[in-house]
């Protein structure tokens, strides 16, 4: 009984001093205020009590939504990037956990625009939404973002912006959009894109220098599927593969770093061909890069580049015929792709 009462007591005094140093610890030590891990995040539990630009249908933007965001460090603050090139530098209130993020945006409706609800937007409008917007809120961990406000003023400026308040159903000029609470989060890379089948619009080449248009009968690429499954090296993730159902060709694609939503693709050549007569010596070979831009789980933006070489003695021939500079030349044009849901 003697012994197992001094093991207690011993014990009880090794706890008492382990605790005194603790609190010593704590208290000659400023708390570690951690910043925001670089990679992809993603916001979402949008609080929106009040929003008179309507920004929720011209950004197809609700409580539900998932936004993407990179995240870049900048000493002791960091940015926000959205899929649409909009940066919010978000800055440390000095000692402390929370940030003060600023940006500035624009919505320009001259090319159209389609809303979430359904109206349309017609092309050819002078107006355009100049948006201002503030956030604030503290970093938890280095890898979650809880965000305490986010206010987006707008004002319309051009000739059209009443026609284009009226379509959208702005209540205010000046108007404004009050998130008040909302929550972002790091993600995997594996997660950034959604697996599963993409339908892609159709587009016409926006840059022709080979002259595809009249030379090979293709002024661009119709509408397509493509099915999109993540690779995996020794359990690593390191990309997708994307097929194209109706040319039956492979893409490898990975993201361009950690925390970028830019995919770049490998080339692929789809065909080669002799030069059509009276030339008998030009071969043509045809190779696409592809890149892309993720805008969410679901959507992302590709970007063709369609490149023509030619090998052989009468390529100067064919430069000719095809009303060229000459080769090696390029076609290019973007397009938007959304996952295909059942």
């Amino acid at each position: 009984t003697d012994t197992d009462t001094g093991t207690d007591t011993g014990t009880g005094t090794g706890t008492g001093t382990d605790t005194g140093t603790g609190t010593d610890t704590g208290t000659n030590q400023t708390p570690s205020l951690q910043n925001a891990t670089e990679g992809i995040w993603q916001g979402r539990f949008w609080s929106i009590p009040k929003d008179t630009c309507n920004l929720g249908d011209i950004w197809w933007f609700d409580e539900d939504f998932v936004a993407l965001y990179e995240v870049t460090q900048d000493g002791d603050n960091f940015n926000f990037v959205s899929p649409n090139g909009v940066t919010w530098p978000c800055v440390r209130i000095e000692g402390t956990k929370e940030f003060s993020c600023e940006t500035t945006s624009e919505i320009d409706f001259s090319e159209g625009w389609t809303l979430a609800s359904g109206p349309t937007i017609p092309a050819g409008l002078d107006a355009v939404l100049m948006l201002t917007g503030r956030a604030t809120g503290r970093i938890t961990n280095a890898t979650t973002y809880a965000g305490s406000s986010s206010v987006w003023t707008g004002e319309c400026s051009g000739d059209d912006c009443a026609q284009v308040r009226a379509i959208v159903g702005m209540s205010e000029d000046p108007c404004t959009m009050d998130i008040d609470s909302y929550q972002i989060n790091l993600i995997p890379q594996v997660d950034v894109l959604q697996s599963g089948n993409y339908f892609r619009d159709e587009f016409t080449w926006s840059k022709d220098d080979c002259n595809f248009t009249d030379n090979i009968d293709l002024p661009g690429f119709s509408e397509n599927t493509t099915t999109v499954t993540p690779l995996f090296e020794n359990g690593t993730y390191v990309g997708i593969e994307a097929l194209d159902i109706a040319n039956e060709l492979i893409y490898t694609c990975a993201l361009d770093a950690h925390n970028s939503l830019n995919w770049t693709c490998d080339s692929v050549v789809t065909n080669t061909f002799d030069a059509p007569a009276p030339i008998s010596d030009a071969v043509v070979t045809l190779t696409l890069d592809v890149t892309s831009r993720t805008a969410s789980h679901t959507r992302f933006w590709p970007n063709f580049e369609y490149h023509a070489t030619c090998a052989g003695a009468e390529c100067s021939d064919l430069v000719e015929l095809w009303d060229i500079d000459g080769f090696p030349c390029t076609a290019s044009g973007s397009s938007t792709s959304n996952l295909v849901v059942d």
